[in-house]
């Protein structure tokens, strides 16, 4: 056979486009809709890609991918199609090739009698491929909206409102981050580092991109603005590592102990480690549930209570505060230790620095966060007044060292663990010439 035997589609129940506009506006006329209207070929094949069930969606999808994969023969007659899907129901097949058909995705050659994609189809397909590479991980959006700036880069024409989208997520990242600093919320700062990582080398990638994007000179005003700003974004975003450890490390000093060793901050990740049931047992008995008494009419429950409230002495009530109940004491919980070993290493680096040694020299460790860490807690030596006797960063604090930040702002290159570059400094010794 030449083709399939298809069935016709329902069009009967097509929407109007002016009828979901007020009488007096035109829809060709708004000029955010024009742009839609001019590319309205593009706009069928996605609806009809994606209109109908979610398992009508999945099924035309994986025939347009199979379809588009053979590389070397685009061209399927259709006893190969019917032989390529026979696991496919013969009347769901010829509906799913229909709306392909129809909507210009899927195109019949009748001069060799075969189906292959069409140009638009294989534009869709690809950009569906692009979205399945990068939508498997956290943070893979900045990759994708990164690889479009990229693609219209090398074709020399740079798409502004894919520059609008990075900025956008991008402002948004970083709104995020700052308001899981400002929370003060040990486990909202951590859930943000960790979510910081996921997005750090999208980030460090965008801003290689975003320097080859400001360097066209061919680029229109308003891309190298919106060009710019992603780059102070990235910029930003970059520098929140060391943000949130100073933050944890103000968290850890503030810390409320109490007997045994236990922290809020532990008996916090406790009580989130918990079923629903265990910490409804915890509080049983702890709490008063007042009865909802249905026999009782409301008209005269509110006499009765209006009555009490309006009338009564109030020199009669007992404002005195009721003892505390008896309180079993804690069980033991088994902690993990706390890992002093970076900031025993970074006092032991210290204390062996002579007269003089370059900053650069000696912060570098590990990775980027060993390296934040690091540089935070030396921020802090000289500031023994704010941290308090038992704090294992008091030994650090109390050292007689010195560190010295170029006035002039240099940055020296470091290239390794993470690092690319750093504020030049240097650390002294207290009581030596620097």
């Amino acid at each position: 056979m030449s083709d399939f035997d298809v069935p016709t589609e329902d069009t009967n129940q097509e929407d109007v486009l002016p009828g979901y506009f007020r009488a007096d506006i035109i829809p060709e006329d708004l000029p955010m809709l024009f742009p839609l209207l001019q590319a309205k070929e593009s706009v069928d094949a996605f609806s009809a890609l994606f209109s109908g069930s979610q398992a009508s969606v999945l099924v035309r999808l994986m025939i347009l991918r199979e379809i588009g994969s053979r590389g070397d023969d685009p061209h399927w007659s259709p006893r190969e199609i019917e032989s390529m899907f026979s696991y496919v129901d013969e009347t769901k097949l010829k509906s799913a090739l229909l709306r392909l058909r129809n909507s210009g995705i899927l195109i019949w050659l009748t001069d060799i009698s075969r189906y292959q994609l069409s140009p638009l189809g294989r534009m869709a397909l690809s950009a569906l491929s692009n979205m399945m590479k990068f939508g498997q991980e956290e943070g893979s959006e900045l990759g994708y909206i990164t690889s479009q700036i990229v693609a219209s880069q090398a074709m020399g024409v740079v798409n502004q409102e894919t520059l609008e989208h990075l900025l956008s997520r991008l402002s948004e990242l970083d709104d995020e981050f700052n308001r899981a600093i400002v929370s003060g919320s040990e486990s909202r700062i951590k859930t943000a580092e960790k979510k910081l990582d996921s997005v750090w080398n999208w980030v460090e990638k965008g801003t290689e991109v975003m320097k080859i994007v400001t360097d066209n000179l061919d680029l229109d005003r308003g891309a190298h603005r919106l060009a710019q700003q992603i780059g102070r974004r990235q910029s930003k975003l970059l520098s929140m590592a060391s943000r949130f450890q100073s933050e944890l490390n103000l968290i850890e000093k503030n810390k409320v102990h109490i007997e045994r060793g236990l922290s809020s901050s532990d008996i916090l990740h406790w009580l989130l480690g918990q079923p629903l049931k265990a910490l409804a047992a915890v509080l049983d008995g702890a709490m008063i549930h007042t009865p909802s008494p249905g026999f009782v009419l409301s008209d005269i429950a509110v006499d009765i209570a209006e009555e009490m409230l309006i009338h009564r002495d109030i020199s009669e009530i007992d404002e005195s505060i009721p003892p505390l109940p008896d309180q079993e004491d804690a069980k033991d919980v088994e902690l993990e230790p706390i890992d002093f070993r970076a900031l025993s290493t970074l006092q032991s680096d210290l204390t062996a620095v002579g007269e003089s040694m370059p900053l650069q020299d000696l912060v570098p460790k590990k990775d980027f966060g060993t390296t934040s860490y690091r540089l935070s807690l030396i921020a802090l030596i000289g500031r023994a007044g704010d941290v308090a006797d038992g704090n294992p960063v008091k030994g650090l604090v109390d050292l007689p060292i010195d560190m010295e930040i170029a006035e002039s702002g240099e940055v020296v290159k470091i290239g390794r663990w993470g690092v690319e570059e750093m504020t030049a400094g240097f650390l002294h010794r207290k009581g030596v010439g620097k």
